[in-house]
């Protein structure tokens, strides 16, 4: 048994299957078969003792199957069949395999979006078959992994009917020419989302126009584009925007309801001390007149005996 991964969202444990130059296959408990580009892989955990239950239970009937070369031939398998990319995280995604070049594929989205890949970045890929459930990992990218599962369930009901359009090219570069003028999304997901008007290409680099800023992106950075502009997130951000107005309002008024009290005591002590302060000017300003009269009382005794 085989752990890919220590942890993250690529993280799977299986038996292995195969291994060539490129490319590890390896078959989980939960009947998936995944491939694994080994240029990407981190590290290989192998426990003997670990799921020998699961190793009984695996179908060994995997032999009989014609295995692919490399990464490029098992595409080509999976043409026209609808695969998942990733195990998780920003660059995660499930669609259906529509063309595959030397060093990119394209990918239909179940809602017809179509994104180019690029194979050099792709960590791992299994096909999606009818009926199959898929739970993805948590990550610390998680705040893009709700999005994600939802797209993998719905893919147990609905199929992909409409005929897709796309652009064909003989490698990724001439895509990228192909697609100059255009309003592009690099790296559709997570923080290395850049969206822009795709204004000029080079050998090694593209440049971005995004209102009043200009991006370079070195071509090799970009995981996957796709033309047209897209927001997902922002029905999402006005919804956690009210959803903090609100927070914000209750944590106010449980304040206000703490700090009544407060006020109170600190109005009753304020006038405890002025009534303190009107008394001691009062016992002042009698003992001030006493001594005034006797002042006064003094010097009319003086004026008479000198009289």
């Amino acid at each position: 048994m085989l752990k890919i991964y220590k942890d993250g969202p690529e993280s799977r444990t299986g038996k292995l299957i195969s291994v060539n130059k490129d490319l590890l296959e390896i078959k989980t408990e939960d009947k998936q078969t995944v491939y694994y580009q080994l240029k990407h892989i981190k590290s290989i955990i192998e426990n003997a003792k670990f799921g020998s239950k699961m190793l009984e239970e695996l179908d060994d009937n995997e032999d009989n199957k014609m295995k692919p070369a490399n990464f490029n031939q098992l595409l080509k398998q999976l043409l026209h069949q609808k695969i998942q990319i990733n195990g998780g995280g920003p660059s995660h995604r499930v669609g259906k395999v529509i063309d595959v070049k030397p060093d990119f594929l394209v990918l239909q989205t179940e809602e017809n979006d179509i994104f180019y890949y690029q194979l050099e970045h792709i960590k791992s890929i299994n096909a999606v078959q009818k009926n199959q459930q898929y739970q993805q990992e948590s990550s610390d990218e998680s705040s893009f992994e709700s999005s994600e599962s939802s797209d993998v369930e719905s893919y147990e009901t609905n199929e992909l009917d409409v005929k897709p359009e796309f652009i064909s090219a003989a490698d990724f570069e001439n895509l990228l020419k192909k697609m100059k003028h255009n309003w592009v999304v690099i790296n559709g997901k997570g923080p290395e989302n850049i969206q822009g008007i795709l204004v000029d290409f080079t050998n090694d680099h593209i440049i971005l126009v995004h209102h009043d800023e200009v991006f370079r992106i070195y071509t090799y950075h970009i995981k996957n584009i796709s033309i047209g502009f897209k927001d997902p997130k922002h029905k999402k951000d006005e919804g956690g925007k009210n959803e903090n107005k609100q927070e914000n309002k209750e944590k106010e008024s449980e304040n206000v309801k703490e700090s009544e009290p407060e006020k109170e005591r600190v109005q009753v002590v304020n006038e405890r001390n002025n009534q303190k302060n009107s008394n001691t000017g009062k016992t002042q300003q009698q003992g001030n007149t006493k001594k005034s009269m006797q002042n006064i009382s003094r010097n009319q005794m003086g004026q008479k005996k000198r009289k």
